[in-house]
C-alpha cells in the first residue's frame, strides 16, 4: 500500500518550509537535524532536485499545469526509489484539474508522493482532500501546538466541555453520509 498524499495547510511561508524540511528529512544525504548545507539539502531548497517536481503556476491550475505529474508518473522508479511531487496554491485547481489528478493522488505508482499544499483548506475540492492526510501547520508566534490534530482540537473546545454526551462519538464532519464505517472525510482529519 501507498503512502497517501499529505496535505498541508497554513500560512504560505510555514507550509513551504515544512515541505522543504519533510523533503530534506528524505534525502538529506548526512541525515543531519536542523540545517544542513549537503548537496541533496541545497538542491531541495533551490527547486533542483531531481526528484522533487515543484508545480506552482502564476495563475490558477489548469490541466495543462498538472501535465509535468503525468509525464513524470509515467516512468516507473526501482525499489528504494523516490519522487515527490509537490503542489503548490492547491486551492486555486478548478475541477477540470481535480478530476484530471483524483485517480493519480488516490493510487500513485510506487514511489511517488504527493504534498499538497494550501493556505485554506476550505478551498480544496472535496474530492482532492478527501484523498489527503491533513496537517494544518501553525506559526509559532501564536501560541499554538504547531503542528494541528482534528481529534485534539475537539477535545479542547468548548462543544465538548459543554457537551451532555461526553464520552460518546464525537459529531461527524460536514458531508459525511450516514454509513456505521468512517466515510473517507473522517478518515482523512483523523
Amino acid at each position: 500500500a501507498s503512502v497517501p498524499a499529505s496535505l498541508l495547510v497554513g500560512s504560505p511561508e510555514k507550509i513551504i518550509q515544512t515541505a522543504v524540511g519533510l523533503l530534506q528529512s528524505h534525502f538529506c544525504s548526512k541525515k543531519s537535524e536542523g540545517d544542513c548545507f549537503c548537496t541533496q539539502c541545497r538542491m531541495i531548497v533551490q527547486r533542483q532536485h531531481h526528484s522533487v517536481v515543484w508545480i506552482n503556476p502564476e495563475k490558477d491550475y489548469t490541466v495543462d499545469d498538472i501535465e509535468p505529474v503525468f509525464e513524470r508518473t509515467r516512468f516507473a522508479l526501482d525499489d528504494g526509489q523516490h519522487c515527490f511531487l509537490v503542489l503548490e496554491r492547491a486551492d486555486t485547481m478548478n475541477t477540470a484539474t481535480a478530476n484530471r489528478l483524483l485517480k493519480l493522488l488516490e493510487e500513485p505508482p510506487q514511489g511517488y508522493h504527493f504534498v499538497v499544499l494550501t493556505s485554506n483548506a476550505h478551498d480544496i475540492l472535496p474530492t482532492i482532500r478527501s484523498r489527503c492526510v491533513e496537517t494544518v501547520i501553525h506559526s509559532a508566534q501564536d501560541g499554538s501546538l504547531g503542528l494541528y490534530h482534528g481529534l485534539l482540537q475537539y477535545f479542547l473546545s468548548e462543544h465538548h466541555a459543554r457537551s451532555p454526551c461526553r464520552g460518546r462519538r464525537p459529531p461527524k464532519p460536514a458531508g459525511c453520509g450516514t454509513r456505521r464505517r468512517p466515510c473517507s472525510a473522517r478518515a482523512a482529519r483523523w
